[in-house]
């Protein structure tokens, strides 16, 4: 590239070749005048007119170039142009575009002045073309190297700096690479410890079927299973799933907690596991949509599993929490066995921990079965007997619930409920048993299952029939009131208007009282046994205090403890008594009187069965006489608190 010197030169040699003889030329073609008075030099020698040319000439050239060069704009203030230039003259000396700058007008009209300055400028010599040209050389040469000399210092200077950017390069990949390296490293580690932690069930799994495989050599094995470790059966789905409790088996009386981390046995999940047919079964089929719906919306994030009766059912229920079983789903008893001894089943689960199976079974199913014999239940069971089969259903999770002799501890619900209708314009009905009669509203029926399962421990062990509409004020205290009456179940309830704060410690000595007299009088066709003493249980919902006193049938020789004269004598052998005799006479049943203030500040009196052991006769008799003295009692007190 040409550096600036070198440029500054050739600009300068051609300003001293051209600019002069380019004044002249441009002063000949416009200010003719300016040199007007060389017609009057002499024509004698050669240097006589170059002498002439330096004294004319250069001063107008100075002084055109002054005015090209010099922003000075008093130039030419001595001038007049006016007496020089007359606007007659100039009038047609406006130049025509068509030409070039330096081409003359040609016009016959304009004056010659007779001045032929080309001719008068002779060429250089060859001496002085020859030094001109020999000093503008050496000022070339000079500039060219010079600005080789730079070019050398600039391309040292070049290769300085890209041997530096090519080391910070290499040094910035290099450490690009190890970081890349690390992070591809960290990713595989993460992706091998996911692998990992996801397989890990299954490897375990793997290797407890395979335990139990080589412990199964020769034996037969069921359905679903790789065979027996111990007492507890390796399902082919044994998977651990995400653990938690249902509020229902927390809150239930019966339930007993087990420790996971001290038993190794896994908490229940939250989810259900339903047994009914939503295709052939129009009540599965129209209540377990808004059943799924309501209870979804008390517990977020329950799981509720629906397997066909005729569908193999998995081994320990999934761990689930809770089972439904819709009896009008089923044929027979025998089905509810084989199912339950499936869904039941302790499951050995990877890792070497016991699976949890349901602590609690809920069934569906229809009123009128225990009353085949009354109509219109009777025309209903004519037609294949289905009330008493369904009867027989119920019967075989009840005992199922009875007989079973391990832990976790189990209970049972059984919901019987009318014709299910998306109206019902009659009143809602509740009560224990198989009392009601009536077609039930759909959503009323949901809404019944939804508190059995998971709010209401009182349905636990019991069972009960609903018919009507729910009501819609006070839901939720109308169901805690209503499932209060499951709990013995509850014979008779009295409200009581006097002042709840200020009468309650007497309504409780009065009751008392009465219990003590009762006991001491004759009548009773069972004799009973006074129990004052409270025990430290949970208040029930809806209640605020509360106060017992329990009224318990002594053993007598009539009904299961009636012995002939040969098993008298066959007892006297084995000694005075036993400890099951002592056991059976123990829980001969019983009335519990309570006196209780709701939240309400609502003073009242209940009246429930008591100390009742399976397979105890029940004491009607006996209840009804107490029942009858009681109502006289409370009348007393109300006429008294009046």
């Amino acid at each position: 590239m040409p550096s600036f010197t070198t440029s500054l030169i050739w600009g300068i040699s051609v300003s001293l070749f051209v600019l002069p003889r380019q004044v002249e030329a441009w002063t000949t073609r416009t200010a003719p005048g300016l040199l007007v008075h060389r017609r009057h030099l002499p024509h004698t020698t050669h240097d006589h007119r170059d002498r002439h040319r330096q004294q004319v000439s250069r001063p107008n050239a100075e002084r055109i170039t002054r005015m090209f060069l010099s922003s000075d704009e008093s130039w030419d203030d001595d001038v007049d142009y006016e007496s020089e230039f007359p606007e007659e003259e100039l009038a047609d000396r406006s130049p025509d575009p068509a030409l070039s700058w330096n081409t003359p007008k040609l016009n016959d009209d304009t004056p010659k002045l007779g001045i032929d300055i080309g001719k008068m400028l002779d060429p250089l010599t060859e001496r002085e073309a020859a030094e001109i040209k020999a000093a503008a050389t050496e000022v070339i040469n000079d500039a060219i190297a010079g600005g080789i000399d730079d070019i050398e210092k600039l391309r040292a200077k070049m290769k300085k700096e890209v041997e530096k950017k090519r080391a910070t390069m290499a040094f910035a990949s290099e450490l690009n690479a190890q970081r890349e390296s690390e992070r591809l490293l960290s990713k595989i580690d993460a992706l091998t410890d996911n692998f990992l932690s996801s397989t890990d069930s299954t490897r375990s799994s793997t290797k407890l079927a395979a335990t139990a495989d080589r412990a199964m050599k020769g034996k037969a094995l069921e359905m679903g299973t790789w065979g027996d470790v111990g007492d507890a059966a390796v399902a082919l789905t044994s998977l651990p799933g995400k653990f938690s409790l249902l509020g229902s088996v927390a809150t239930a009386k019966t339930v007993t907690d087990i420790d996971a981390d001290e038993s190794g046995s896994a908490p229940p999940k939250q989810s259900i596991l339903v047994v009914a047919d939503t295709q052939q079964d129009a009540m599965a089929k129209q209540l377990l949509p808004l059943l799924t719906e309501q209870l979804q919306s008390v517990l977020p994030g329950l799981e509720v599993s629906v397997y066909k009766p005729t569908a193999t059912l998995p081994l320990g229920g999934n761990d689930a929490a809770c089972v439904l079983v819709f009896c009008t789903s089923l044929t027979d008893k025998s089905s509810v066995y084989s199912m339950m001894d499936r869904i039941l089943r302790k499951t050995l689960l990877p890792g070497g921990g016991l699976g949890r199976p349901p602590t609690q079974i809920v069934a569906v199913s229809t009123i009128g079965t225990e009353r085949t014999d009354k109509m219109p239940y009777t025309m209903q069971n004519l037609l294949g007997g289905k009330l008493d089969k369904r009867r027989q259903i119920e019967e075989a999770v009840i005992n199922t619930v009875k007989q079973r002799a391990t832990e976790p501890s189990l209970d049972y619900t059984i919901c019987k409920f009318g014709e299910l209708k998306q109206s019902v314009p009659d009143d809602f009905g509740f009560a224990a048993g198989d009392a009601l009669d009536g077609a039930t509203q759909a959503q009323t029926a949901a809404t019944i299952l939804l508190q059995a399962i998971a709010l209401q421990p009182s349905a636990r062990n019991a069972t009960l029939s609903c018919v009507g509409s729910m009501p819609q004020s006070n839901l939720q205290e109308v169901l805690d009131e209503t499932f209060l009456r499951l709990e013995g179940p509850e014979l008779v309830r009295f409200s009581l208007p006097a002042d709840a704060d200020a009468n309650y410690d007497q309504l409780v000595e009065y009751v008392r009282e009465w219990a003590f007299m009762l006991a001491d009088t004759k009548g009773l066709t069972t004799p009973i046994q006074i129990d004052a003493g409270q025990r430290n249980e949970a208040l029930p919902p809806g209640v605020q205090k509360s106060a017992r006193v329990q009224l318990l049938f002594l053993p007598t020789s009539t009904g299961k403890n009636y012995l002939s004269r040969e098993e008298e004598k066959e007892r006297e052998k084995r000694g005075a008594s036993s400890k099951a005799a002592a056991k059976r006479a123990a829980m001969e049943g019983g009335i519990e009187i309570v006196a209780e203030v709701t939240v309400a500040s609502e003073l009242r009196v209940r009246a429930k069965r008591c100390n009742y052991v399976d397979g105890a006769v029940i004491k009607e008799l006996s209840e009804e006489t107490i029942l009858s003295r009681f109502r006289k009692c409370i009348e007393v007190w109300k006429r008294d608190h009046e």
